[in-house]
């Protein structure tokens, strides 16, 4: 839980600080080349227990082996939430004045996949095709991010 917490406020930073020091437009362009990063590391590896070492804490061990397969994409995954809100809110769009809508709509999806791993994800399919899928989710997620990035006039 501490890292995913401690990644997740990265990202928010990472967010805050791009945008307020380099503008929308600087900041998109910029994140359309972060967001290729994390292709490197996946396929996420399907099991990070498989070289635990012998000894009686396992921590550093854990850590290092979450930050080296899932925390460049989270890093990544956790910045969209505000970025793509602040994009939105610099478009001419009639609901640009207003974004918290996307707010709502994360927190939403979130939520059914919190809900739906344990019922669906985990009971029908074994690791290796866990990140298999979310290796597919994150191609899917990068290319609806340009498909945004393509569709909007930022300014």
């Amino acid at each position: 839980m501490l890292f995913f917490q401690t990644i997740l406020l990265m990202g928010y930073l990472y967010a805050q600080l791009t945008i307020s020091r380099l503008g929308v437009l600087r900041q998109s362009i910029m994140h359309s080349l972060i967001i290729l990063i994390p292709v490197a590391v996946l396929p996420a590896i399907a099991s990070l227990s498989a070289a635990l070492p012998a000894s009686s804490d396992p921590t550093v061990y854990l850590l290092l082996a979450l930050a080296s397969h899932v925390g460049l994409p989270f890093f990544v995954l956790s910045t969209t939430a505000p970025m793509l809100q602040t994009w939105f809110a610099n478009t001419t769009h009639p609901a640009a004045k207003d974004p918290y809508f996307l707010y709502w709509a994360s927190n939403f999806g979130s939520s059914i996949g919190l809900l739906a791993y344990p019922f669906l994800i985990e009971r029908y399919f074994n690791l290796a095709s866990q990140a298999w899928l979310w290796t597919r989710g994150y191609y899917f997620f990068v290319a609806l991010t340009f498909v945004c990035l393509l569709c909007n006039d930022l300014h």
